[in-house]
């Protein structure tokens, strides 16, 4: 028995107990009276719990992916890889410069939401690197990367939001090269 049922059930029951109770005299309110409020008070609780119930239905759906769902879901890593090359590819033109002024490995971990046509819904730093200027440019890399392919048809089912939870590594670049 689904949720609502269970809940429409609880309410019959209510109902049903309201209208077996004996009536008592009083001067206030008749007994009629008392049994419709308390009818009009139950109709409304079963609209509250009805009106959540689709609240909770229609939410969106978030779904988290990271490297490692390579390994379980081929969908979710082909789309990841996809999503991975295009930043990369950026990101190696941006960062060129850049990577000659740091002096040590940095790393910035990122969580970038995107909706089922493949836009960036928002960007967020989770751990920062510790320098401004790298940390905004890979923020600057992803929106230049947007938009990405839409989702396919079964990642689509499964999540309204997409957030794809990424740590760039910067290593250095020495004189050498």
């Amino acid at each position: 028995m689904s949720r609502l049922a269970n809940q429409y059930a609880v309410i019959f029951i209510l109902l049903s107990i309201l209208m077996s109770l004996p009536v008592v005299a009083d001067n206030t309110l008749s007994a009629k009276e008392k049994l419709l409020q308390r009818s009009n008070e139950i109709n409304r609780l079963a609209l509250e719990i009805e009106q959540e119930q689709k609240r909770y239905a229609n939410r969106e759906k978030h779904k988290y992916i990271t490297g490692s769902v390579t390994k379980t879901r081929v969908d979710y890593g082909t789309y990841l890889q996809q999503w991975k090359d295009k930043v990369e590819r950026i990101g190696a033109l941006k960062f060129r410069s850049i990577l000659s002024q740091i002096e040590n490995i940095v790393s910035v971990t990122v969580d970038v939401s995107l909706i089922p046509d493949g836009t960036v819904r928002g960007i967020r730093i989770i751990e920062s690197s510790g320098y401004q200027h790298i940390d905004n440019n890979v923020i600057t890399v992803v929106k230049m990367a947007a938009p990405f392919h839409p989702f396919p048809d079964s990642i689509r089912k499964e999540a309204d939001v997409l957030h794809i939870v990424r740590k760039f590594n910067f290593v250095p670049k020495t004189i050498d090269e």
